[in-house]
């Protein structure tokens, strides 16, 4: 018997990858089994709790462009180390699947 899969509705969430006191904030939207960047800003770890009480950095600090108006390669890279497992944050197409 064939099982229909419902299709998943599209949910949106944050990643927060630190290193030496600074935070790359990622706003992702799962899209078909798949993590699509929304937007990337940086924020210090002190910034943090913050960020992972409300989901996002504070509208007081600066934002940076959108993400699609980056460049093409600074866009392939971003999404390259947010799906990275050993270099990156590990948010691989398993990953994004289970958060939809």
């Amino acid at each position: 018997a064939d099982e229909e899969v419902e299709p998943s509705v599209p949910l949106r969430f944050t990643v927060l990858a630190s290193k030496a006191g600074q935070t790359l904030v990622f706003t992702c939207l799962t899209e078909q089994g798949v993590a699509q960047i929304q937007s990337v800003a940086l924020a210090t770890t002190d910034d943090e709790t913050s960020i992972l009480n409300s989901g996002a950095v504070a509208a007081d600090h600066y934002q940076g462009p959108e993400f699609v108006e980056l460049a093409q390669d600074l866009q392939y890279a971003y999404q390259n180390f947010l799906e990275q497992e050993e270099d990156g944050v590990g948010i691989t197409e398993d990953v994004a699947a289970f958060i939809a």
